[in-house]
């Protein structure tokens, strides 16, 4: 059975990014996907990048190898979250600084190089990114800023097979129509990336 990673950072379970990820979790199953959930605020999970995490021989805690693990494994990946400032919830920043490491999405480069190989080259990978920034300015204004960061320095770096970001403007004053139409779409994105599998479902938390 195919597995996909659903990592969620939004405080507010009741949030419209907790709908996103509720929404790509029960398709997913219904797809015949195991799913592992995880909601970063509920889990407490440790932004915090120490200094003994740059040494080579840095050997990764249970807690964070867990995740790493897990990454290496699935086939996929969803992330959700809002864009606050132009940037990642410090929370999954920091999910992404410690889960992403060496030799876990890409080697180590050889002495004297900063070149390395990324290792999710069998990954399809989604972000899914709130605003409450209009479309316009986002793009004129800003310059969207959080599609490079997941699409070239993150999942890019990693050399994900196949990479696909998503931004849903003006949520905080939308309508109820305007919710419905966003969930119909990322629907028919997570199905055309994750078609229905022939297997056995089941949940993973």
């Amino acid at each position: 059975m195919k597995k996909v990673i659903i990592v969620v950072a939004h405080p507010n379970e009741n949030s419209y990014n907790h709908a996103i990820a509720n929404l790509a979790k029960n398709l997913l199953i219904k797809n015949g996907y195991e799913v592992i959930f995880h909601d970063l605020y509920k889990e407490k999970f440790d932004p915090i990048f120490t200094s003994v995490e740059l040494n080579i021989d840095y050997k990764i805690p249970d807690d964070i190898l867990s995740y790493c693990n897990e990454i290496q494994e699935a086939d996929g990946l969803i992330v959700v979250h809002p864009n606050w400032y132009g940037q990642l919830p410090a929370i999954l920043k920091g999910w992404v600084d410690r889960v992403f490491a060496p030799n876990v999405v890409h080697s180590l480069p050889p002495e004297g190089s900063i070149i390395t190989d990324g290792l999710l080259t069998s990954m399809t990978a989604i972000a899914l990114v709130t605003s409450d920034v209009p479309l316009e300015r986002e793009l004129r204004v800003f310059k969207n800023p959080l599609e490079t960061i997941w699409k070239n320095c993150i999942f890019g770096f990693s050399e994900v097979k196949d990479s696909t970001f998503k931004l849903i403007t003006s949520v905080f004053h939308s309508s109820q129509d305007e919710r419905e139409k966003w969930l119909n779409e990322i629907e028919e994105l997570i199905n055309l990336k994750f078609p229905t599998q022939k297997n056995t479902i089941k949940l993973k938390d």
